[in-house]
Order: C-alpha cells, then structure tokens, then sequence
C-alpha cells in the first residue's frame, strides 16, 4: 500500500454526518439488495476491503458528488451501545461516447439541415431552393433603398431655338460693323468664344481639378493602383473622400460619414435564418409556400457558402492577380482578379492558358456561390456599386471632352464673307434710294415731309429686310451658338451628378464591405449553429477489478444504429420552427476575443450591427474575422441539455441508447449488457424508512448475526437513500440501507472467546440473479 504524503482533507460543512452514531459496515459483497452475498474478510488486507470500507464511508458522511445524503445527520439512529449495519451499492457509468455521438450527431447540420417542425409535424421541403434563396435575396434588396444606386438628373430639353428682336438687333449691327471693317469672321468668334470659353470653365470645375486622384480610371475606380497593387480599403476611402471633397467645392476631404444600416443586416440574417428553419422574422421576409404551408431549404449552401471554400490562384499566377486567395462570396474580389487575370493573358502569352484555366475555375466557384441566398444579395449590391463606378467614369469622361476647346466649322467663314457681301450691297441699295430721294426733295420735285417720310420708310424696309436676310442665313451660327450654351448648364450638372454618383460608390462600397463581414459570420455560424463538440473515442479506462461486487463501473458503447433511430424521433423536439433563433443568440452572446477593443462589444452587442466608428479598425470586421477562425462549441451544451431533458420523458430512448454498457467484476472479467441489466435490482430501491412494523424492506445477510440474537431480526432494512429520483438516466446511482438498531451483542464477531453462538448459515453466491425488490 502506498501511504500519501498529505492525507486528503474535507471541509466539515461539506460532510454530511452530524453527530455521534455507531455504525458498523456490513460484510457483504453483493450486486442489489437481495442478491446472493460473498463475505468481504478482514484479512489479509485486499483491494476489495479497502474499496469496500471506502465506499460505505462515503455513504456513511455523504461525500458522493452525486449523491450528498446520509441517514445519520443529528439525532442518532441507535444509541445506548447498540448500532446499525450500513450497506451501499453504486454504480458509476461514463456514457461520454454515446452521448458526445448523439449530440454530434444532432448539431452537424453542414451537408443538410433538419426539417423544421411545427406543432409535431414537419414543414414542407422547397423543391426549388435555388428559387427561393434568389425571391428571399430580392425582397431583402427591394426592402432597403441604401443598397442601391440613385437616379441621376437630366438636363431638361431648354436649348434656345430663336433670338429676342433685341438680342437680334445686337448682332445684326455688331456684323453689318465687322462687315464694313471687312472682318465678318470675327463676328463668329466674338459671338462663340464666351459660350466657348464658358464650358472649358464649366469642364475644368466639374472635373475635379487637374490634380484628379487616379480613382476616377477604369482601373483605380475598381481599387487598382496604377503600378498594378490593390488599394487598401483606407486609401481607396481617402481618394474617394478628396474627390467628394472637389465635387462639393470643399477646401477638404469630405469628412468620413456614419453608415449605420443595422437594419439591412438583421433582415438579412432574418432572410438567411427564415429560409433554413421556416420562421418567420422581418416584415416582408416570410418563408416561401409549398401550396398553403409553409416551406424550408435544407441545403445550407443555397443560404450561404462556408468561408472556408475560397479559390486558391496558382503560385505562378500571383503575381499577376496581385492576391493568394479570392473568396466566391467577394464579387468585387472575383471580377477584379478575373480583370487582372485577363489583361496578364494578353500580355504575357505563354501563360494565357495558365490565366484561362485559372479564370473557369474561379467563375466555377463563383457561379456556385450565386445560387445562394447571400451570393444573390452579394450580387445585386456589386451591380449597384458597379453601375455607380460606371457613371463616375461616363461623367468624368463626359466632362473631359467638354474641356477640349471648340472650334466653330470651316464653312462658317465662306458664310460670313457671303453675308457680309450681300448686306452690304443690301445697304448700298438702300443708301442710294434715300440719297435719290434726299435729292428730289432738295430740286422741290417732292416735299421735304415726303421725302423724309420717305426715307423712313425706306430705312424700315432695310431693317427689315436686312434682318430677316441675316436671320435667315445665321441660323446655322445661332444654333451652334445655342448648343454650347446648353453645354454649359450641362457641365454644371455633370458636376452634380458626379458628387452624387461619388457618393453612391462611397456609401454602396460600405455596405458591400460591411456585407462581406457579414457573410463571412454568416457562414461560419450556419455552417454549425450550435457549435462542433469533441466526440469521445469510448476508450475511457476500465474499472471494476479489485472491487466489491457493490460497486460497479460502465461504460456506454455507441450504436449508430440506436442513435439514429432515437435521433429520428427527438428532432422534431430539437428543431421547431424557428429553432434557430436560440441558437443565433447564444452565439452572438460568445463574444470572442478581438483584443482590448472586446469591451465595447460585450458594452454594446448592437455595434456588430450599426458598425459606429468607435475603435481604430471596425469592429464588426474584427468580430467577424475572430469567429471565422474561432473553434466554437459554446452551443452544444443547450442541446445536450434538451436531449437528456427528452430521453428523460421516455425510457424506450435510453434502452436503445444504452443498450451496450461494457463493465469489469471484481475477479477483472468484461461484461457487455444492457443499461437495464447494469443497474438492476438498484432503481427499483424505495427511499425513506419503513412506515410500519411489519414492513418488509429486504435484509442484511445474517451471517453477521449470532444464530440467536436479542433483537428480532436485526438484519432487517429500516431504511434506504437513494439517489434515483424516477426516469432518467443516473451517472452515478448510489443506494445505501442501514438496518435496525440492535446492541453489538448480536453480532458474530463481538461475541466472547468459547461461547457457543454461531452464525446462521451463509446466504446465496453472488452469481445469483438479484431477485426483484
């Protein structure tokens, strides 16, 4: 025997023993109550003894973890010099094997995902889910404005078709002046270079500046540098920032604005989680009909892709794609690297093939991705962030051609110089017609007031005449003139649209990052909602040889055939409609370690969702990150919980669970039973003492009894403790009895050296089947 250094100690206020009692443990090795007995010697000193007299003490002072009751606690059941014999049974079984199987099992929803339940009967099974994930994703689009872009102004139709008559006046004199100097083409440029002059000013304003950031190419506004490298998420903010800041005629950046759309992303889990477990959460979001009921997907990949699936771009390809790793669920992500692949195809040919094969497999997985319900929403927030990026660049393209100067057509010029010959013998005609009147008057051929009537007259039919001349053949020159003026107004609205259209793809860029953290949470949640749990190998040690027959250790075998069979009749328990709202809490609740920023989130669960600027880095893509790569098993405790709360209802699940529990007796031989067969004779032990003389609650063996005691049979049971409190299945079972009390002259061995008492007869074997109590 090996003597430890430091005896064990045990706080008095966790023993249950109170008081003064004598107590003398039976010498009985025994299966139950009523079952045969072997003698446990008092020498030579075994195991069996030792094991023996340890578990009866434990009884005795209620040390048990499973069981902390003992009969003697105050007032002594014997006293006086008499005692009482105390005897106890107990069995230990370690179902760990079973159990972490049945509730793996339960929990591994990764390939198909339970038919929810309601009132007992399971929901109808979507024969088209790819149907319903894409109906779900657009009534969520459809339901949130923020995710899409704006409609951009037009320029009403205002362009001039025709001058004032004072307007007219002007210029007809301002030329027939240019015509007399012998210059009508510089009547063309005075009368354009302010419209002219005007749209470059009104170009070069809405075109940012000539300093334009390099966001505003074809390759910058898709997060492309111009030496090939990525944008940073924080620099492409910054570009974008700076010419907002240009667009609105700020002196700088545009500060950072708050993007909380906290409800976009709980409707969107609302969506994901309705489709899986038919619930019904979010207004407008209820889960698709088969016929009058209502449907459920059980595919979790048409809900959402596991993180875990990401396109690896082959090593000689990445220098070319610039990134190791494309996600499917990252849209922008694939049709970037699908352009940087395609353009290093083209100019390096001899790995044209190699970008090809590479270009397939990524569409491949990304294809697979957009039959999803995320993939879906994924999608038509990218084509809204794409349409916006494309109206910056027809914008700034737009507006960059208004800044090349215009230059008034050729055939202008021969217009003027005809015009001009034509006004002025139009005006020489009618010079010499007042001169010859004039003329008339002075030889008295007519009145002074005639002849000045007269050349009135005359100077109002040159007017006239002149300016319908010039009217008529300046048409082509008035409306250029027309055009560009509208150009003006229509730069100034470019600038607007511009701001507008900047501002889409700052606020849709947010959302599509803030959608890429939550897919990523999404799927590593939905992909095991309650968490994975360690499944136990059953090879946990064996005890038993060495022991008393009393006590007994098991250990539970699984059947997969059992499991399944009871697993079959608990998940409509396990999975109502809705089940996964419970889930979902308990994992938002784990709040993982994302350093010394975690604080605020167990402060404020709601920023995951709001997503407020409250640390250096966001916080919702730390937490998603951190459960990404977490392994979690936070929830598999609840379910373990609810199944042994069912087992427990009905017996019929624990026989099949149970049907194979391993053990060692005493002499080190294995034994494979039932549950039933392990602890028989034990469960069916009635707790409390007798409640009347004539009771009959079993009995000690008599062997340690003299032949003719003072006492009536004092190997009678007066009392038994149970732990076993109905169905269910006990861990650990302890039943303890102690007898009547009786002075110590009754038994065997405290009789005097030569009397002649002796014991009664041994009881049965211990092989024998413990009868039933």
């Amino acid at each position: 025997m090996a003597v430890p250094d430091a005896w064990p100690r045990v706080d008095p206020d966790e023993v249950g023993w109170l008081g003064c009692h004598n107590v003398v443990l039976a010498p009985e090795s025994s299966r139950a109550p009523g079952a045969g007995v072997e003698r446990v010697v008092a020498l030579p000193l075994s195991p069996e003894r030792l094991t023996h007299q340890a578990a009866a003490l434990c009884s005795a002072v209620g040390l048990w973890t499973a069981d902390r009751s003992t009969p003697f606690h105050g007032q002594a059941p014997a006293g006086g010099g008499d005692a009482v014999a105390l005897r106890t049974f107990t069995r230990h079984l370690s179902d760990a094997a079973v159990s972490s199987r049945v509730v793996a099992r339960a929990i591994d929803v990764e390939q198909r995902y339970p038919v929810p339940a309601a009132n007992g009967r399971p929901v109808q099974v979507l024969d088209d889910e790819v149907g319903a994930a894409v109906d779900m994703a657009d009534r969520l689009v459809a339901a949130h404005p923020e995710v899409r872009a704006r409609a951009r102004e037009t320029l009403e139709a205002r362009i001039r078709t025709r001058l004032s008559l004072v307007e007219l006046l002007a210029l007809f004199f301002r030329f027939l002046g240019k015509a007399l100097r012998r210059a009508p083409q510089d009547f063309v440029d005075s009368v354009l270079i302010r419209a002219s002059s005007n749209i470059a000013q009104a170009a070069q304003d809405a075109f940012l500046g000539p300093d334009s950031t390099h966001v505003v190419t074809v390759r910058g506004i898709r997060g492309i540098k111009e030496d090939g490298t990525l944008f940073t998420p924080e620099e492409h903010d910054a570009e974008l920032e700076a010419l907002l800041a240009r667009a609105r005629d700020l002196g700088a950046a545009a500060p950072p604005e708050q993007h909380d759309y906290s409800e976009l992303w709980r409707d969107f889990v609302n969506g994901a989680l309705n489709l899986l477990d038919a619930g019904k959460r979010g207004r407008g979001l209820e889960p698709s009909k088969v016929g009058s009921e209502d449907g459920a997907v059980i595919d979790p990949r048409r809900v959402v892709v596991p993180p875990s699936d990401v396109f690896e771009i082959p090593l000689d390809l990445r220098s070319l794609a610039k990134v190791a790793k494309v996600a499917p669920y990252d849209v922008d992500a694939v049709d970037r690297t699908r352009v940087l692949l395609k353009e290093g195809a083209r100019e390096q040919r001899d790995r044209a093939a190699a970008c090809s094969n590479a270009q397939a497999e990524l569409e491949s997985r990304a294809e697979e991705h957009r039959r999803s319900y995320a993939g879906r929403v994924g999608e038509r927030i990218f084509g809204e962030l794409a349409s916006a990026r494309d109206d910056v660049l027809t914008l700034v393209q737009a507006v960059q051609g208004m800044k090349e100067g215009r230059r008034p057509p050729p055939e202008l010029a021969s217009l003027q110089r005809s015009l001009a010959l034509t006004l002025l013998a139009h005006l020489a005609v009618f010079v010499g017609a007042v001169l010859v009147t004039l003329l008339l008057a002075q030889q008295d051929l007519v009145t002074w007031r005639l002849a000045l009537l007269g050349s009135v007259g005359l100077a109002v039919v040159w007017l006239v005449s002149g300016l319908y001349l010039f009217h008529r053949r300046q048409q082509e020159l008035f409306q250029l003139r027309f055009r560009w003026e509208d150009e003006v107004r229509q730069a100034a609205l470019h600038k607007a649209n511009l701001a507008a259209a900047l501002e889409d793809v700052r606020r849709i860029q947010r959302v599509y990052r803030q959608y890429i953290d939550w897919v990523r949470a999404l799927g590593t949640f939905l992909r095991a909602p309650w968490g994975h749990v360690a499944v136990n190998d059953g090879t946990d040690p064996l005890l038993g040889e060495g022991y008393p027959h009393n006590q007994r250790f098991g250990v539970a075998k699984p059947d997969d055939d059992a499991i399944q069979q009871v697993l079959n009749r608990l998940r409509p328990d396990l999975f109502p409609v809705g089940w996964l709202s419970r889930a979902w809490q308990i994992f938002r609740d784990d709040v993982p370690d994302i350093g010394e920023d975690g604080r605020l989130l167990e402060e404020d669960p709601e920023l995951i969702f709001t997503d407020r600027a409250v640390a250096s880095t966001s916080i919702l893509t730390r937490w998603s990150r951190a459960i990404a790569a977490r392994s979690w098993s936070g929830g598999a405790s609840e379910v373990e919980k609810r199944i042994d709360e069912l087992v427990a209802r009905d017996e019929r699940h624990r026989d099949r669970l149970l049907s194979r529990v391993l053990s060692v007796a005493g002499d080190g031989v294995e034994r494979v039973e039932s549950y039933q067969e392990f602890v028989e004779g034990l469960t069916e032990v009635e707790a409390g003492a007798a409640s009347q003389a004539g009771e009959h609650r079993g009995s000690f063996s008599p062997t340690a009894f003299v032949a003719v005691p003072e006492t009536t049979e004092p190997w009678t049971v007066a009392q038994a403790l149970t732990n076993h409190s109905g169905p269910g299945t006990a861990e650990s079972l302890v039943v303890t009895e102690i007898s009547r009390r009786f002075p110590t002259r009754d038994l065997v061995f405290c009789v005097p050296p030569g009397s002649q008492a002796t014991s009664p007869s041994d009881a049965a074997p211990p092989d024998r089947p413990a009868p039933r109590v």
